[in-house]
């Protein structure tokens, strides 16, 4: 189980936890409301303790549901909605160990973080594994329970940047000396070992193109990290006709509905899903 939290949807109370149960039942953008209320049917089906369960999860999805028949206060239907949720979680571990990561909390809604608390406090009789990764600006009330662990990440040390940027790399070969350079560039970043390693893979044709990209890591930019700014440059310029695509996409934000970029970028639709593939598997292959 995958749940993410986003910037732009504080105040969209469990939108985590309702793209979750979205990708869960396999909703496609085409589906009608019907198709995803089967789906929906199909997925609850096994561990569902009544119709009530599925009409209040149907509504949570924003789909036909009798939920608003079943003359409850907001607040009980809130506290039932909450244990259909934890419900599945549990019947979901009956069957099988479960991972579930949560990632971003700094960013979590006020109803999405109390289920979290809810949950957090059933774990300990059960087998699932949570995973949440979250900055230091959020303070868990979690932390001192018995059932978890906290682990503070630090920049990677050389030793585990070297071996971040193997495991990228593959079967190619990088000289020792470059993947060096690589480490000692990105500072112990992540995010920056492994788009500099990239960048060096896509320019290693030729020596002065590595050479190039690695002095570039240091270029000054007030727009992005100075040691991201070529790389990302670099690649930008490679998506050739799907750049001004990615462009329109970075100036809407991080997320946005494929509707809303067909109305802006103005093109049939067929090129611009050919031209929305390219920049996906560009800027994230």
């Amino acid at each position: 189980m995958r749940c993410f939290c986003s910037p732009y949807h504080q105040d969209s109370a469990l939108h985590p936890f309702i793209a979750q149960l979205e990708r869960a039942a396999g909703f496609q953008r085409e589906d009608s409301a019907d198709q995803k209320l089967d789906k929906l049917r199909r997925l609850l089906a096994p561990d569902t303790r009544g119709d009530d369960e599925i009409e209040l999860l149907a509504e949570l999805l924003s789909l036909p549901s009798s939920a608003a028949g079943l003359n409850l206060s907001p607040q009980r239907k809130r506290e039932l909605l909450f244990e259909t949720l934890l419900h599945q979680l549990e019947a979901l571990a009956a069957r099988q160990p479960v991972l579930f990561i949560c990632e971003d909390l700094h960013w979590i809604d006020p109803s999405s973080r109390e289920l979290l608390d809810r949950t957090i406090s059933r774990l300990a009789h059960l087998p699932v594994l949570l995973a949440a990764t979250y900055r230091p600006e959020f303070v868990p009330p979690w932390s001192g329970l018995p059932q978890v662990t906290t682990l503070t990440l630090a920049r990677f040390d050389r030793r585990a940047g070297t071996a971040l940027v193997e495991r990228i790399v593959g079967g190619e070969a990088l000289a020792g000396e470059v993947v060096a350079e690589i480490v000692a560039r990105a500072d112990g970043v992540p995010l920056f070992v492994e788009e500099l390693t990239k960048a060096v893979l896509e320019a290693r044709g030729s020596p002065e193109g590595v050479e190039k990209t690695l002095a570039g890591a240091l270029s000054v930019s007030t727009a992005v990290p100075s040691v991201l700014h070529a790389p990302l440059m670099a690649r930008l310029d490679r998506l050739g006709p799907a750049k001004e695509l990615a462009q329109i996409g970075a100036a809407i934000g991080r997320e946005f509905s494929h509707a809303l970029l067909q109305a802006v970028v103005g093109k049939p639709e067929e090129m611009s899903r050919r031209l929305l593939n390219i920049a996906s598997g560009r800027c994230h292959g």
